[in-house]
């Protein structure tokens, strides 16, 4: 950072030599990989700009997004927030609108890739209850696998660790009714 750059220099200026010259030349060395990292970063950020311009005015936006999937990152995703934000606040409603469109295109995406436990889980918390939650998981036996199991307990230890307890309370009840089903359906065997 500039406060360590500063440092250097002073340090620099306050010696002679053979020691000035090597803290001149690190100092030189970091400062260009400085240009070059921001060089860099300004690149990714016009590239990612410019593809979402390209999905925003796509006619088929899902079809935008399969096509440049590989390029959807969290990089993208900030940069669609921003945008979505920038346009509120222009009071551009319209250009909001069709960026929230790409980011309901992407969770779309998302969920379409996701492995078959998040997708049960998924449809589980989008029950209103979680009585419903627990009645819909018990009838599907054959989607209560270990692999289940560990998925609702790590997301139950995640959203408690982020600060999304009452979420955490509703992942940590179906973490044990699919445990205590599957050691059910074990214990019969």
């Amino acid at each position: 950072d500039y406060s360590f750059l500063e440092s250097l220099t002073r340090r620099a200026d306050r010696t002679e030599g053979e020691e000035k010259a090597r803290l001149i030349q690190r100092r030189d060395l970091i400062l260009e990989i400085t240009r070059q990292v921001d060089e860099a970063a300004k690149a990714r950020l016009q590239e990612t700009t410019a593809l979402l311009k390209k999905i925003a005015e796509a006619r088929d936006i899902d079809q935008a997004l399969r096509e440049n999937a590989h390029l959807i990152d969290d990089a993208f995703v900030a940069v669609l927030n921003e945008n979505i934000a920038a346009a509120q606040k222009a009071g551009r409603m319209d250009v909001a609108a069709r960026l929230n469109q790409v980011g309901e295109g992407i969770n779309r995406l998302m969920e379409e890739a996701a492995p078959p436990e998040i997708k049960l889980i998924n449809q589980l918390l989008e029950l209103p209850s979680e009585a419903d939650a627990e009645a819909a998981l018990k009838a599907q036996p054959e989607q209560i696998t270990q692999d289940l199991v560990n998925t609702l307990q790590y997301l139950g230890d995640n959203m408690r660790q982020n600060g999304r307890p009452e979420l955490a309370e509703r992942l940590d009840h179906l973490y044990g009714v699919a445990l205590g089903e599957m050691m059910a359906a074990n214990w019969k065997k």
